[in-house]
C-alpha cells in the first residue's frame, strides 16, 4: 500500500471520529507552530496549550476560567442592551418577564420566556433541541444554557399552574359566569375531549373569555358523563353557585345534559329565572343546519366545482393554462380555494372566488379536453342564487360569533331597523356604533342593580363557535402532536396558551379551513 494511500486512510478515520461534543471546543482552536507541534489556541487571549494525547481537557477548562479576555467578554455580553418597543407584547410583558436595560442575563428568565413563546404559539417542546434554536440563542447571548423538551415540558405545566392561581383569584370576584361547551377528537387517537369556556364581564366592563377546562372525556361518552366532568370542573374552579348559562349546539343528546346539569346546579344555588336562561343554543349550530339544507340542492352542482379545482391544481401545467386564460381576459389576482367538506363557510368561499371564473373555466377545457367537470351554463345560474344567500348568512355567522364584544344583544339593532321603518324615521348612519358595554359603564353608578343584570344578561355568548376559534387545529380536531401528549399535558398547553395569548396581547390565528391554490403568473 503506498504512503499516499496510508495518508488518505488516515484523513478519512479522522474525519470518521465522533464529533466533540465539550462546550470547550467553541473557545479553542487547533494551530500548528512554527516548530511543527500541534497545539490548543484559545480564540480569545490566543494562548497556545498542549493536545495530550488522552484526549483530557482538564486543563483547557482551566484556563477558561482564568482568562482575562474571556471573563471581560462574559461581563460584558450579561448585560441585555435591549431597545424598549411600543409592541403590544411589550406593553403587557410585565413581573418576572419583563426586561429593563442593563439587567444580568438570568437563565430561569429565560426559560420562563421560553415556556410562554412556546404555549403561546403552539410550538413542540422539541424545537428547543434544534441546533438552529440553539444557535439563535447563543447569538443573544453566550452565556445561553442548553435546555431539553422534558425541562420546557415541566415548565409550561408549572406556568400553567401559575397562571391557573391567578385566574382562580379573579373569578372570585365575579358575580356570575357564562358557559360554552363543546366535544373535541384526536386527529390520530380515539380519544375524546371536552373543553369548557368561561365568559364574563369585569369590573372595568370588558368582556372576557377564558377556557376553564380541557379534559379527556373516557368511554363510554354518555350525558352523565359530561355533567360530571362540568360539575367537577366548576367544583375545581369554585364556581358551581355563579354559573348563569350555558350554551351548547343543538343535538337532542345535549337537552337531557344540560337538564340534569341544571336540576345539579339548582341545588346549589337558585337559579335566575328558575333556570328559564340556564340552557342557550348556539345560534351559529342553527344558521348551519339552514346553510346546509340548502347545499344539499346544489350538491352535485358543489361536487362539479370541487373536482375542478382539484383537477386544475393536480399538476403545475394545468395551473400555468389556467393563469394564462385568467391574464387573457384580464381578470383579477384571485386564488381558488378547495373546501373543507365540514365548513360551509369554506365552501362559500370555494363557490364565490370559482364564480368570478366561470369563463375562465369554460376556456380552459378547450385547451384541456381531458378537463369534463365545468358545471352547465344553467348550473353557474344556481351557483350564483345561492352564493348571494349564503353570502348574507357568513356575515351572520361572522358577527354571532364575535368574543370580543358582547352577542346577547345584537337582536336590538334588528329591533331598531323594525321600528324605523314602521314609523318612517330615517336611519342615522352617521352617528357612533353604540356599544352597550361603555354606556353601562359610564351609568352603572346611576343604576346599580339594572347594571349587575345587564353584565349577567350580556355576557351570555349565542354562539359556541368562539370558543372553538380559540384553537388552531382546524375543526374540532386535535392534532397529531398534542393528541400524543398525556391529556393532562394537553389541557395544560391548550388552557395555559389562551391565558398567556390574553396576558400578552396576542391574538390566535386560526388555521385556514380551506386549501388555497395558487395560480402562478406567467412571465
Amino acid at each position: 500500500m503506498g504512503e499516499e494511500n496510508v495518508e488518505h486512510i488516515k484523513d478519512v478515520i479522522q474525519k470518521a471520529k465522533r464529533k466533540k461534543t465539550s462546550s470547550v471546543w467553541e473557545h479553542f482552536k487547533e494551530v500548528n507552530l512554527k516548530s511543527g507541534t500541534k497545539t490548543w489556541e484559545c480564540l480569545h487571549c490566543h494562548k497556545n496549550y498542549a493536545m495530550i494525547s488522552s484526549g483530557s481537557t482538564s486543563h483547557l477548562i482551566r484556563h477558561l476560567g482564568d482568562c482575562l479576555v474571556y471573563k471581560k467578554l462574559i461581563a460584558s455580553q450579561k448585560k441585555l442592551n435591549l431597545q424598549p418597543t411600543k409592541s403590544m407584547v411589550d406593553a403587557k410583558l410585565s413581573g418576572p418577564l419583563l426586561v429593563n436595560p442593563n439587567v444580568q442575563y438570568d437563565h430561569a428568565r429565560q426559560r420562563e420566556a421560553i415556556a410562554h413563546w412556546i404555549m403561546m404559539h403552539e410550538h413542540l417542546f422539541s424545537i428547543v433541541e434544534e441546533e438552529g434554536f440553539i444557535f439563535m440563542m447563543k447569538c443573544c447571548n453566550i452565556s445561553y444554557e442548553k435546555i431539553s423538551r422534558k425541562t420546557v415540558k415541566n415548565d409550561c405545566v408549572t406556568i400553567y399552574e401559575t397562571e391557573k392561581k391567578k385566574l382562580k383569584s379573579t373569578l372570585r370576584d365575579v358575580s356570575k359566569i357564562c358557559l360554552t361547551t363543546d366535544l373535541w377528537k384526536s386527529q390520530n387517537q380515539k380519544i375524546e375531549y371536552m373543553v369548557l369556556t368561561g365568559h364574563f364581564i369585569d369590573a372595568d366592563w370588558i368582556l372576557q373569555k377564558r377556557i376553564l377546562s380541557f379534559v379527556h372525556v373516557p368511554p363510554p361518552r354518555r350525558g352523565v358523563d359530561i355533567v360530571d366532568a362540568i360539575f367537577k370542573c366548576l367544583k375545581n374552579w369554585g364556581i358551581e353557585s355563579k354559573v348563569f348559562s350555558v350554551s351548547m349546539d343543538n343535538a337532542t343528546y345535549n337537552d337531557r345534559c344540560l337538564k340534569d346539569l341544571k336540576v345539579l346546579l339548582s341545588r346549589h344555588v337558585k337559579l335566575v329565572l328558575d333556570g328559564k336562561l340556564f340552557h342557550v343554543r348556539c345560534c351559529a349550530h342553527i344558521l348551519n343546519l339552514l346553510v346546509q339544507d340548502g347545499l344539499g340542492r346544489i350538491v352535485t352542482i358543489i361536487e362539479k366545482i370541487r373536482e375542478s379545482v382539484k383537477f386544475i391544481n393536480y399538476s403545475e401545467a394545468r395551473l400555468r393554462t389556467f393563469s394564462q386564460v385568467i391574464q387573457q381576459l384580464k381578470l383579477g389576482g384571485k386564488k381558488l380555494v378547495l373546501d373543507c367538506l365540514t365548513r360551509w363557510n369554506s365552501t362559500y368561499d370555494m363557490l364565490s372566488i370559482a364564480i368570478q371564473f366561470k369563463e375562465v373555466f369554460l376556456r380552459f377545457q378547450d385547451r384541456e379536453p381531458s378537463y369534463t367537470y365545468i358545471p352547465e351554463a344553467d348550473e353557474w345560474e344556481k351557483v350564483e342564487k345561492v352564493a348571494k344567500l349564503l353570502d348574507v348568512f357568513n356575515v351572520a355567522s361572522n358577527i354571532i360569533s364575535g368574543s370580543e364584544y358582547p352577542t346577547a344583544n345584537l337582536y336590538l339593532v334588528e329591533v331598531e331597523e323594525y321600528l324605523n321603518e314602521p314609523t318612517h324615521k330615517p336611519k342615522d348612519n352617521g352617528h357612533m356604533p353604540f356599544c352597550a358595554l361603555e354606556w353601562w359603564k359610564l351609568n352603572s353608578g346611576k343604576y346599580r342593580v339594572l347594571s349587575r343584570m345587564a353584565a349577567d344578561i350580556l355576557a351570555i355568548p349565542i354562539s359556541i363557535v368562539a370558543s372553538e376559534s380559540t384553537f388552531s387545529a382546524g375543526g374540532r380536531v386535535i392534532d397529531s402532536y398534542r393528541a400524543s401528549l398525556h391529556p393532562n399535558t394537553v389541557e395544560a398547553l391548550i388552557c395555559g396558551g389562551d391565558w398567556l395569548r390574553i396576558l400578552h396581547g396576542i391574538r390566535n390565528k386560526p388555521k385556514v379551513e380551506h386549501v388555497p391554490i395558487v395560480i402562478p403568473l406567467l412571465l
